[in-house]
């Protein structure tokens, strides 16, 4: 291997000259760095042994890094949060001022070039997406990436950006991209991008199969899904925003008993509960009636947090959207899996009780336990009311309302007997809001399933590349 001194030793003339030889300068005296670049170069090399076109990044696409403006494009900018399983989320993006060289089109894709454990995590933007922003957002703006995103945009026709995209997020382009980090002034592992641009992609004969099953994912599944979403709950909230509200005066004494304390903020929520239903016309039942309720319960405790072992479900694990992120669960040792231990099934709700994020809610696809601190809510009568449940609980009115429900400085809560006795708001077209709420569930599930097997196939034919 080349090896040159630090980067930071070396002037600007000879660092470009190092560069454009096409070669990776040794940027970080540790093992792991070594390791990478031994491993990134035997496998080109067996790539090119096998004749599989091999290009750089800059022979295929250009990169540029995101720029924050003040007086620039307004636009919805894409953060390091808002890159995850292989694509944008939508609910992430913030509105920002930037270049208008920072603007994004359709299949570019988004590379985090700053962070320690988030660095090299990349998303394509989907076809569907300026569309969905356009559609449901209040606002019609541009999407952009931002200023610890690198924007690349593919230029050869004959590699698809999908299969990029999955090569991005393989072990193999994870391993590549925090291998070439050094780290910045702030002690943070950053990308650069005249070293990112020399980096050697294998474009394998199973490009095509790889893509294809990305492409479904995304543009089938997952357009279906985010639609479906945002379209139950605009109905939410257009019913639950449309009421303009005045409580005057307080709550009968009774509505504080049932949670077991007297303040203002108890009374405020459920006089504004009971008068949003009763301007609506609508019948309201509490969450008692409607669910059976379940604590999760398994020890919020340090040994109980592992990286493999039995899966389980943590507050950090449910998503903004409602999915389970299966890369967010945490593990325990089956020595500490017990039989009374709870768990969640498919068509079940879970509802976050402690914490800073009390009133999350979300939904599972399979059986997993549940961490103490979220709630099972299991529908006593139909299916239907998860899904409606759902909705109703994400919306800025019960969001709101959380926020009154819990007490606790060090340490926000949800009592059980408060949950329990939330009355729920029973709007009309609560069946149409359960339909669109279960296919985005159901194709959001499909759309990472199909993620997931689309990298293993990658990541298993890279593997036989090594042996």
């Amino acid at each position: 291997m080349n090896t040159a001194i630090p980067i930071s030793l070396v002037k600007k003339k000879e660092y470009e000259d190092y560069v454009n030889r096409e070669k990776l300068p040794l940027l970080r005296l540790d093992s792991t760095y070594l390791l990478n670049l031994k491993v990134y170069s035997y496998i080109v090399q067996q790539a090119e042994n096998n004749k599989i076109d091999v290009f750089s990044i800059e022979g295929i696409g250009k990169l540029r890094k995101g720029q924050e403006k003040i007086g620039g494009v307004k636009a919805l900018g894409i953060m390091v949060k808002s890159i995850a399983k292989l694509t944008i989320h939508p609910l992430k993006l913030e509105v920002k001022s930037v270049s208008q060289s920072s603007l994004v089109n359709p299949c570019n894709i988004a590379i985090i070039s700053t962070g320690i454990g988030s660095i090299g995590r990349s998303g394509i933007v989907p076809r569907f997406f300026h569309k969905l922003i356009e559609d449901f957002f209040d606002e019609k703006l541009p999407v952009s990436v931002t200023q610890h995103v690198v924007r690349f945009e593919l230029e050869r026709e004959d590699v698809s950006p999908y299969y990029i995209i999955a090569l991005l997020n393989s072990f193999y382009g994870r391993m590549l991209i925090e291998g070439i980090a050094t780290y910045g002034a702030t002690g943070q592992l950053e990308v650069h991008i005249p070293i990112l641009s020399k980096l050697k992609v294998p474009i394998v004969d199973i490009q095509n199969k790889v893509a294809e099953t990305i492409m479904e994912a995304l543009e089938e599944y997952e357009s279906k899904a985010w639609r479906a979403y945002f379209k139950a709950m605009k109905i939410v909230e257009e019913y639950l925003g449309k009421v303009n509200l005045t409580i005057a005066g307080t709550a009968k004494l009774e509505t504080v008993k049932m949670v077991n304390r007297i303040d203002s903020s108890v009374l405020l929520a459920y006089s504004v509960l009971a008068e949003i239903a009763k301007l609506l016309k609508a019948f309201t039942k509490t969450l008692g009636e409607l669910f059976t309720i379940i604590p999760g319960n398994v020890p919020w405790s340090s040994e109980y947090i592992g990286k493999t072992g039995v899966p389980y479900i943590g507050i950090n694990a449910i998503d903004d959207s409602g999915i389970v992120d299966e890369e967010k669960l945490d593990y325990m040792s089956p020595s500490l899996l017990k039989p009374s231990f709870r768990r969640a099934k498919s068509g079940e709700v879970l509802l976050v009780k402690d914490g800073s994020k009390a009133g999350k809610a979300g939904m599972v696809n399979e059986p997993l336990f549940v961490r103490q601190g979220i709630c099972i809510l299991k529908p006593r009568y139909s299916e239907n009311d998860s899904y409606y449940i759902l909705s109703i609980l994400k919306s800025k009115l019960y969001q709101q309302v959380f926020r009154l429900l819990t007490y606790g400085s060090a340490q926000p809560h949800l009592s059980s007997k408060t949950i329990e006795e939330l009355p729920i708001i029973l709007l009309e077209s609560r069946n149409e809001i359960a339909i669109n709420m279960k296919e985005f569930v159901e194709n959001m599930y499909r759309a990472n399933a199909r993620k997931k097997q689309a990298i293993m196939e990658l990541e298993n034919y890279i593997l036989k590349l090594l042996s």
